[in-house]
């Protein structure tokens, strides 16, 4: 199966960041599906996000918990949580001030190896 990302969606304000067009608008097309998406520390100019290191792998799984849903949540604390994913990164990972969370996506059509492409791209030997 051959995944396509797209560009990268930069978050603006931290710790927890501001929602994201979720596609409804047009502007993120294929965030209201099910897919892949990746978490990145990087460094945000107007023109674009530069990708420095990877941070997380995840999945949405369709329409109901889509790419745009999910993606979101990672900014917002969750009721198990304490804090937001974004402010725990960002503290895990020692995150300068300088660097921000951006995400890429793939939207993947048949869910049915979902979690199999998932863990490919989490445990993808280094070796390759």
């Amino acid at each position: 199966m051959k995944l396509e990302f797209s560009n990268f969606i930069p978050f603006d304000s931290f710790p927890d960041g501001t929602d994201i067009d979720t596609g409804e608008q047009g502007y993120n097309s294929g965030l209201e599906k099910g897919g892949i998406y990746l978490a990145f520390a990087g460094v945000k100019s107007d023109q674009y996000f530069q990708p420095k290191r990877l941070l997380y792998i995840g999945k949405a799984e369709d329409r109901t918990n889509c790419l745009g849903k999910r993606i979101n949540e990672h900014g917002q604390p969750q009721t198990y949580q304490r804090e937001s994913d974004h402010a725990r990164w960002r503290r895990e990972q020692r995150l300068n001030p300088n660097e921000v969370i951006g995400y890429c996506y793939a939207v993947v059509d048949d869910m049915t190896n979902l979690a199999d492409i998932e863990y490919k791209l989490i445990y993808k030997p280094t070796s390759m």
